[in-house]
């Protein structure tokens, strides 16, 4: 699992669903599986989100 916490880029909803990449946003081509992100929801509260990637995005890490 990544794990982002601070200041996380505005993730939407589709986003943390895994209905569309977690990097770009696009929900127009087929996604990938890529685990899960864990997002600060409170201090010291983090939440598991499945995410996906499109193909250019293979290999994406949350920047932590």
């Amino acid at each position: 699992m990544k794990q982002q916490t601070g200041a996380a880029p505005p993730y939407s909803d589709a986003q943390l669903h895994a209905l569309a990449c977690i990097a770009c946003g696009r929900d127009d081509v087929e996604l990938i599986p890529a685990g899960y992100l864990l997002v600060e929801n409170h201090p010291g509260q983090l939440l598991p989100w499945p995410v996906a990637v499109c193909p250019d995005h293979l290999g994406w890490e949350a920047s932590c």
